[in-house]
């Protein structure tokens, strides 16, 4: 998969068969339920859809986290 990064750097990035299926699922079944996500150029999108930020991921890490009964300190690099 290709990913443009800082300074819109591009880079290659390994994509598992796995997580290629999750992706095209994701496209086909939640992304049309955001708004205005037929026009970003961004594939992971907030409620309102604009880009996912880094401070969205966090959270969203931290409470799955909780969930799943994971008292340690978890970010999205581990």
């Amino acid at each position: 998969m290709r990913a443009q990064g800082k300074g819109h750097k591009e880079r290659i990035v390994p994509l598992g068969e796995s997580a290629r299926l999750w992706v095209e699922r994701y496209f086909a079944e939640s992304r049309p339920k955001v708004k205005r996500a037929g026009t970003s150029l961004y594939v992971f999108l907030s409620p309102r859809g604009g880009p996912l930020t880094r401070q969205a991921v966090f959270k969203l890490v931290r409470r799955y986290a909780r969930v799943a009964g994971i008292d340690k300190r978890v970010s999205p690099h581990k």
